[in-house]
């Protein structure tokens, strides 16, 4: 606990207002720092509308790399 987490955002997405997500943000931030996995929470903002593009996916899957590939997961 906890577990690597990736959180993606886009600034301009209808389904979620921004100050939201960066409220949501702010708690996950508190519940890994707290648990001493800060380096576990990974947090980005697109611009942009509600969307999964290439650049997302580069993160994501870099993500992917870093936990699940290299055998770092808890």
């Amino acid at each position: 606990m906890p577990l690597p987490s990736l959180v993606l955002n886009c600034r301009d997405d209808a389904l979620f207002t921004l100050a939201e997500m960066q409220r949501a943000e702010e708690m996950l931030r508190q519940v890994y720092h707290k648990a001493g996995a800060a380096d576990r929470l990974a947090v980005s903002y697109y611009a942009g509308g509600h969307r999964f593009d290439r650049d997302m996916q580069r993160e994501a899957f870099a993500w992917f790399d870093r936990w699940l590939r290299e055998g770092t997961a808890p």
